[in-house]
């Protein structure tokens, strides 16, 4: 079995210089030179769905459970999460950033190619076409409702790209950062948490708590749906939700679908499923991986239809993260995550959760998943039972 539990403080990055010097020009340090790529403006993608994409961030603070990783017993578990949403826009709205300076803190450090680093000022100013703070559109019928979690050392920024694509299709996304488990957490009030390590004799401990989060996040935005002096008054069709997540949080989507009946379907992007034994979902479950494809035991304990997609090392299992395009920008005649184009791995992740929930939710066809012939070359697609 692949343990795909992944942390920021090991992405095999060598850290050379600090990010303080990446001005533009290569670096002559101790251990080489520093190659920086090209000198351009990164252009993000745009969205290929027909709607346009808001964004807001909630703080969320549950009263009913403590905080099980600091020592005061009076802290009380508070995560932040970022919706993105289908909006009718505003001429004056700000727009998401596509790296912010405290991100850079980590990303003008790594390097994914020995002795490369992202040029810093390639991405000052550029924002993903996202509108901050707007209204929700007011659809003939309210919105299906994904719950997303980042992987291990991540945060709900680092998945933009899978989020607002949904959200252009006309679904609402709620992207958690889980709180001591993303790269860091910021608060309104100006505190910032990082991660802390799992222990390596349980890699799945933390599983549960993630779980509890998105079942919390479900019940916040319940509330929300039926507040009607609120922003997102009758936004959610709470009929109609799926839960889905990058690595650890893939895992505990399916945890999820164990524990709350509410969730129609789920999604485990690349992640192994610690702690499953003798757990049972009658939910419809997707796990996509990077690699060959294995861990095909889990559809064992999936008492409804499941689908495993493959991309058999075409990408990595950090191609579900947004700076994968970042590097193919800086460095497009580099591969560093997988001979398939970075772009081409994104438009197929989002076609083929679209296409999972559309089937669920609305009986859509899915002739990508179901039909054989209609599989695209870069995938393998196994169905089960």
């Amino acid at each position: 079995m692949n343990y795909r539990i992944y942390f920021c403080a090991a992405f095999s990055i060598v850290l050379l210089v600090s990010c303080s010097n990446n001005s533009g020009e290569n670096q002559q340090t101790s251990n080489g030179i520093i190659t920086f790529g090209r000198q351009e403006k990164f252009q993000p993608p745009s969205w290929s769905g027909p709607y346009l994409v808001g964004s807001t961030a909630l703080h969320m603070i549950d009263a009913n459970r403590g905080e099980p990783h600091t020592e005061d017993p009076n802290d009380q578990r508070e995560l932040m999460v970022r919706l993105f949403y289908p909006t009718a826009g505003s001429p004056d709205a700000s727009r998401l950033a596509v790296v912010t300076e405290r991100r850079w803190e980590f990303l003008g450090r790594e390097q994914v190619i020995d002795n490369h680093r992202l040029r810093k000022s390639n991405y000052e100013g550029v924002t993903w076409d996202v509108q901050l703070d707007v209204n929700p559109l007011s659809l003939a019928v309210p919105a299906p409702l994904l719950v997303f979690s980042h992987g291990y050392g991540f945060s709900a920024e680092q998945h933009v790209i899978i989020a607002a694509e949904l959200a252009s299709r006309g679904y609402v996304v709620a992207s958690i950062t889980h709180t001591y488990g993303a790269y860091f957490s910021e608060f309104p009030d100006g505190r910032v948490i990082g991660s802390i390590d799992l222990p390596r004799d349980d890699l799945g401990a933390d599983l549960m708590l993630w779980s509890d989060d998105q079942v919390f996040v479900l019940d916040e935005l319940s509330h929300e749906n039926s507040d009607e002096d609120g922003l997102f008054f009758s936004t959610f069709d709470l009929d109609r939700i799926g839960v889905l997540g990058h690595s650890y949080g893939g895992a505990a989507a399916f945890h999820s679908c164990v524990q709350d009946p509410r969730v129609v379907a789920a999604i485990d992007l690349d992640g192994t499923i610690f702690n499953s034994a003798g757990k049972f979902i009658s939910q419809p479950f997707m796990l996509m991986q990077s690699g060959p494809g294995d861990s095909y035991e889990i559809f064992e304990q999936v008492d409804n239809q499941g689908y495993a997609v493959a991309f058999e090392n075409r990408i990595k299992h950090h191609s579900f993260a947004d700076y994968v395009l970042f590097w193919a920008w800086d460095f497009p005649d580099q591969q560093p995550f997988g001979p398939m184009e970075s772009k081409r791995a994104f438009e197929l992740i989002t076609d083929c959760i679209d296409l999972f929930f559309g089937k669920w939710f609305f009986g859509d066809e899915a002739a990508l998943l179901d039909d054989p012939s209609q599989t695209p070359d870069d995938l393998r697609i196994e169905r089960f039972p």
